[in-house]
């Protein structure tokens, strides 16, 4: 399908950025970002189309976050330091209407735990280029993990949860949170990798 075919439907759209997201987790890293970029031009089509504040406005930023996170291993620091700030924007302006969504609140502790851990050669490039570095912390990663797990148990909301608490020095804690990750069966190779980095943790 072309961007084209897809722009007057919103509600296809966004589902279509999806796709194109998922299908590059199961594909080789050479032709990852090739999918990624097809589904972020998608996703950003929808999010022109959609009528503001709708839900389909709300995912269509939702995809757009979760794609142009998706897009980070692909481009230089600078690009990817300059999407940080769109990606926290597009995932805050999601969650307000998709209130009970884990992937959102999933999505966001990613956002924070990366920014929390961003290496000093990134953080000095933000200063440089923009004056300023996103800013989180482990804390505010582990409050949006925790919500993902309430409002949907998944093996990576456990898996960041471990980490987090193995990070700040509660080892049964994280032990706690790794077996939970492990007590969810895994649903496809992306699992199945985070099942082995679960029991490199234990």
């Amino acid at each position: 399908l072309e961007v084209a075919d897809i722009s007057a439907d919103t509600a296809v759209a966004w589902r279509l950025a999806r796709a194109y997201h998922d299908l590059a987790d199961l594909r080789p890293a050479a032709e990852r970002e090739g999918l990624l970029r097809a589904g972020l031009d998608v996703a950003r089509v929808a999010l022109e189309q959609a009528e503001p504040a709708s839900v389909d406005w709300a995912f269509s930023h939702k995809w757009v976050a979760i794609v142009l996170g998706a897009l980070g291993e692909f481009v230089a620091t600078k690009e990817k330091v300059a999407n940080s700030f769109a990606i926290k924007e597009s995932l805050e302006l999601a969650s307000r209407k998709l209130t009970d969504d884990s992937s959102v609140q999933l999505a966001l502790g990613e956002w924070c735990f990366k920014v929390a851990t961003i290496s000093w050669i990134e953080k000095n490039a933000a200063k440089m280029l923009f004056g300023q570095a996103p800013t989180s912390s482990l804390d505010e990663a582990l409050g949006f993990y925790e919500r993902s797990w309430e409002i949907r148990p998944s093996k990576k909301a456990a898996y960041k949860l471990g980490l987090i608490h193995s990070k700040q020095g509660e080892p049964e804690r994280a032990r706690q949170w790794f077996e939970a990750a492990l007590g969810i069966a895994p649903a496809g190779d992306a699992d199945a990798e985070l099942d082995r980095l679960v029991r490199g943790e234990l």
